[in-house]
């Protein structure tokens, strides 16, 4: 009797170690597209107003699988390599500039992709331009400091006939005397909106 009940109970840890395996193996992740290729996207960053050279600007490209990214050195020259043919899309950043993606012609348009065949090499010369900065602090109805609010960026825009107000993507939160600060914004009329974490 005694040799059964152990034998039933060997069985069940079989059984749960076995469904442990196969959950475990169900959870794993599944691996991540592996940079494949030979094309390269190489070139230089620098002030759009002095033709100064850029050094540490973040290049990061995609294409829409993987992302890669690179820094620029002191000559403010990058590269991207081991890139698979396709389409891609670059932006650079450095503080105290405006976000720029390779191709575009004006602020906040959607540039077109580089597309990129077998070996090939493509250089692009990216100009940035310093960005304005929006500060302020904001206030309760008896004069006292709002502290944690996010504040938000908008600017206008026709959709469809419409006119809509479109987050531009800069955000700040108030500290305890109420005050944000907001930069790197391209020239332009813009709506600034503040409100609780929670709530709209």
């Amino acid at each position: 009797m005694s040799h059964r009940i152990v034998a039933g109970a060997v069985c069940l840890c079989v059984a749960i170690a076995a469904t442990s395996v196969a959950h475990a193996q169900q959870r794993r992740p599944s691996p991540r597209p592996q940079r494949s290729g030979n094309a390269a996207i190489v070139g230089r960053v620098f002030d759009a107003a002095t033709n100064a050279p850029i050094r540490r600007a973040q290049i990061q490209g995609t294409n829409k699988e993987l992302f890669v990214d690179a820094l620029s050195d002191d000559e403010g020259r990058f590269q991207l390599n081991d890139l698979a043919p396709g389409q891609w899309h670059v932006t650079v950043a450095k503080g105290g500039y405006f976000t720029w993606q390779i191709g575009q012609r004006r602020p906040f348009d959607q540039p077109p992709p580089i597309t990129l065949s077998r070996g090939q090499r493509v250089t692009a010369e990216v100009g940035l331009s310093r960005g304005g900065v929006i500060a302020g602090r904001v206030y309760d109805s008896s004069g006292e400091p709002l502290a944690g609010l996010r504040v938000r960026v908008y600017r206008a825009r026709i959709v469809s006939g419409y006119r809509r107000l479109e987050d531009v993507g800069a955000a700040d939160y108030t500290d305890d005397t109420g005050a944000y600060r907001i930069f790197g914004l391209p020239s332009g009329d813009y709506f600034v909106a503040a409100s609780l974490r929670v709530a709209p």
